[in-house]
């Protein structure tokens, strides 16, 4: 088995569904500093986020033709800036082909996002063909929840910051025996 890992290089808002629009600049997700994509509540009461998507991934292209997709894990930087008594957690988390949510959501809706950590969701049933995980348009689909308990502790933030997608694979390997038809 082999692997690659990849980090995304073009960050974008996706107003589809959601109420509250993130704030991505491209690069910020790929690298791992002080620089995030971010979503904001600044009213009491939860909202939800639009999708953060995160696509063209770096390496990922590489994958040889012919390979059988095993995996695909995602490595999340992630935080909450705001008071503490304020949550931010996961509402949708999947990858896309072709720019369409597809693979289980993982979400973890119970767990408040809090300081910064490196979070990681796994696929490794029903994997895509090589040549959707390879395209431009595969990528990673994140929404929050956002609460504002009090509007006077003022916003709530979710933060993004690095971002990795490892996908793991089986190269094919051709073994040189042909047959024809005929010979059988």
């Amino acid at each position: 088995m082999a692997t690659k890992i990849g980090v995304p290089q073009t960050d974008v808002n996706v107003a589809s569904a959601g109420t509250n629009p993130w704030f991505p600049v491209n690069g910020y997700a790929g690298t791992d500093d002080t620089n995030y994509d971010y979503c904001r509540n600044i009213l009491t009461g939860t909202v939800l986020s639009n999708y953060l998507s995160l696509t063209n991934f770096t390496e990922i292209p590489d994958i040889p033709a012919h390979a059988t997709i095993n995996s695909i894990t995602l490595d999340l930087t992630r935080l909450r800036q705001g008071f503490a008594t304020n949550l931010v957690q996961d509402y949708l988390i999947q990858y896309l082909l072709n720019g369409v949510l597809s693979g289980a959501n993982k979400a973890d809706v119970v767990t408040d996002w809090g300081s910064e950590a490196t979070v990681q969701y796994v696929w490794n049933t029903g994997m895509p063909i090589r040549d959707q995980v390879v395209a431009s348009t595969f990528g990673i689909a994140i929404q929050a929840f956002l609460t504002n308990y009090d509007q006077a502790d003022g916003i709530v933030e979710a933060d993004v910051d690095l971002v990795t997608v490892t996908v793991d694979y089986t190269e094919f390997v051709y073994t040189g025996q042909v047959i024809l038809m005929g010979e059988i």
